[in-house]
């Protein structure tokens, strides 16, 4: 006969909000719904009645409750695929961050990639204002 040992640690009432806010709300935790951040609790922490507890932070979290949209809304249409003809006719770009402040002041990263190569240009930035971006696309993919 197998035995499983399990050892959890239980939690005090007054850290449940550390445990919440780690495996969802950190950079990295893409604030994935329920299930993902219950299991990571459940794995590793038990307090009597943790599922609810888990649910009801993960619907009331703002970030997910003002990406999230109406429900109601009618759908928009089949994708249609962008015609490329040349290398950097159509870019796309994203930021990372905001990071902490490194020794230089910068605090986001900037990518640009091309649809039709998928070359991907980054650099550091201090801020996600026009100006910088636009002295980084000037500078390194128009340039």
């Amino acid at each position: 006969m197998t035995y499983y040992s399990l050892e959890f640690l239980v939690m005090p009432s007054n850290l449940k909000m550390e445990i919440f806010c780690s495996p969802y709300d950190e950079h990295s935790a893409g604030h994935l719904g329920f299930t993902k951040p219950y299991y990571k609790i459940r794995n590793r922490f038990y307090w009597v009645g943790i599922s609810k507890d888990v649910e009801c932070y993960v619907k009331g979290c703002a970030n997910c409750q003002a990406r999230k949209g109406k429900t109601n809304m009618r759908l928009q249409g089949l994708l249609q695929p962008i015609l490329i003809s040349l290398p950097f006719d159509y870019i796309c770009t994203d930021f990372l961050g905001s990071y902490c402040r490194s020794r230089n002041g910068n605090t986001m990263i900037i990518v640009a990639t091309g649809y039709a190569t998928c070359w991907a240009e980054t650099r550091i930035l201090p801020t996600g204002k026009a100006g910088p971006v636009a002295k980084f696309l000037l500078e390194s993919v128009m340039g």
